[in-house]
């Protein structure tokens, strides 16, 4: 893995066997449906603050997060962990909506911070202010335990956990959403502080 790690051409998409193995070393994570969320779309090589090179995980919702394969362990993740993937899932339709409305008027938007002409493959969302983690954590404190109720996603590539109870997800979605500040960023930008 060391070997692929450094060898990987950076911001290239793994496929074939590293692929299949990178798949296999991240279900093995101890934040692994953290590190999922709502699916992954990618894995592949990016630079890592303040340097070197990391894995990271290109998410269905456009958000990415890295992983390091020497945490990699065995073992069932943690609860909170478990209903961080929840919430994530819980929003891909509003984090997707803010994507597509900002690509509405041509193929490139700008990065908000670096000015970089961006596609809709290379831009990251990012949730500026209040960190997703920290929206997540406050509407967990406040739910109900009985909205609560979690299973495994539907079987794909790479699954995470989703509420049971459609009204834990829109509460969540609905919490969320009045609270999150999106905005588009570069891949180095968002990895260079780490997925918010």
């Amino acid at each position: 893995m060391s070997n692929l790690l450094q060898s990987q051409e950076l911001w290239e998409p793994l496929s074939g066997d590293d692929l299949e193995v990178m798949t296999a070393v991240l279900s093995r994570h101890p934040d692994c449906d953290s590190k999922i969320g709502c699916g992954v779309v990618s894995i592949y090589v990016a630079p890592a603050a303040p340097r070197g090179r990391c894995f990271w995980v290109q998410r269905v919702d456009g958000t990415a997060d890295d992983f390091s394969f020497r945490c990699a362990i065995n073992g069932e993740p943690p609860l909170r962990t478990k209903l961080m993937s929840c919430c994530r899932a819980a929003v891909v339709d509003s984090i997707i909506s803010f994507k597509t409305q900002a690509f509405a008027g041509g193929m490139y938007v700008p990065c908000v911070e670096t000015g970089v002409a961006l596609t809709w493959q290379t831009a990251h969302v990012d949730h500026d202010v209040t960190p997703f983690v920290r929206i997540a954590d406050e509407w967990l404190k406040a739910a109900s335990p009985d909205l609560l109720e979690i299973a495994p996603d539907v079987p794909g590539v790479i699954t995470g956990w989703r509420f049971l109870i459609d009204e834990a997800k829109a509460s969540f979605k609905a919490f969320h959403d009045e609270r999150a500040r999106l905005r588009i960023v570069s891949p180095f930008t968002n990895m260079s502080k780490g997925a918010r």
